[in-house]
């Protein structure tokens, strides 16, 4: 990230932090805008209990050095959320809620998430009229996240979003908790006989000429199957707390062709319960976090309304970077 681009991360956070205080406030005047029901999938809540078990049996650990060294027991309290597919202003200011919910109480927060429909998310520093370099998405509503990055067409697939505050172990270094996460996103694709790995070599490519879209572009930390980049994670860090989020595609999408999902590399559909019911254990050990599912609160869902009102669903952030390089 170029000192600009920090510079220009600095000042958002800022405008960001008063917005939240605004929607904060907000909060106590508002009505709620139309009440959401979030369920859990029962899948998710089996697992909860085999997390626990796998982590006092001491379940069998990947050799990799950097994450081996330093695996605390799966005793902090982290919320759960397992949310149904919801429009993707709704989906950025959920997570952006619950990163400041995580730096005002110290708290942890694991969220998985889908799309109502096929959504194209730009990278913070992407310019909005870069959209129109991928025809397969140009008719895809558009949203912008708060992190870096490059485009993801969000469709058929599973997000994460994780909010932890800088006093989490994993949370000082970027590298670090990018690499704990993707640890177990490659234990999750041998179970269905995907060979993954870490990517360890840095892009080639300059900054001005990094390819659009997220899943083609390589960063080490990156999850690779092959030729294809099938995990990829991006960060968003206030003086508190960071907000990680990413994606994993289960099948291809007809918006982004050009990238297979994970039914195409395994020869099988793949559904996000199953997806949820493996994974969950592993993060539940590498994060050293046991899981308390506990959704969104009244307070909190006016202020992800506010959010969407006054932030992710307006031109004005979405196309904010239009007219500079991004």
């Amino acid at each position: 990230m170029s000192g600009q681009e920090s510079r220009d991360e600095s000042r958002e956070t800022t405008r960001d932090d008063a917005l939240r205080r605004h929607a904060r406030s907000a909060a106590l005047r508002r009505s709620l805008v139309g009440r959401r029901v979030f369920v859990v999938i029962w899948h998710a809540t089996q697992s909860v209990a085999r997390a626990r078990s796998h982590a006092e049996r001491g379940n069998e650990i990947s050799n990799h050095p950097s994450i081996q060294s330093s695996i605390i027991p799966p005793m902090l309290q982290c919320r759960l959320l397992i949310d149904p597919p919801a429009a993707g202003a709704w989906n950025m200011a959920v997570d952006e809620v619950l990163w400041d919910w995580s730096g005002r109480t110290g708290g942890c927060c694991l969220r998985l998430y889908q799309w109502e429909e096929p959504t194209l998310s730009l990278g913070y520093f992407q310019t909005y009229d870069q959209r129109w370099q991928h025809a397969a998405s140009d008719s895809c509503a558009v949203v912008r996240r708060i992190s870096g990055g490059g485009a993801i067409v969000h469709d058929v697939e599973l997000t994460y979003s994780l909010t932890v505050p800088l006093s989490h172990p994993d949370a000082p270094s970027r590298a670090r908790l990018y690499l704990v996460v993707h640890q177990t996103i490659v234990e999750l694709l041998a179970d269905y006989g995907i060979e993954a790995s870490i990517h360890s070599a840095a892009d080639s490519h300059k900054p001005a000429e990094q390819p659009f879209l997220c899943f083609q572009r390589r960063t080490p930390g990156d999850v690779v199957a092959g030729p294809f980049k099938v995990a990829g994670s991006a960060q968003r860090r206030s003086w508190t707390a960071v907000l990680q989020h990413g994606s994993l595609i289960l099948a291809r999408s007809c918006a982004a062709p050009e990238l297979p999902g994970l039914a195409e590399m395994a020869g099988r559909d793949l559904s996000e319960e199953e997806v949820i019911e493996r994974w969950l254990p592993r993060l539940s050990q590498r994060l050293g976090m046991s899981w308390s599912n506990i959704g969104l609160s009244l307070d909190e869902r006016i202020m992800s309304n506010h959010l969407v009102a006054e932030k992710h669903a307006t031109e004005r952030w979405v196309q904010r970077r239009n007219h500079l390089v991004g």
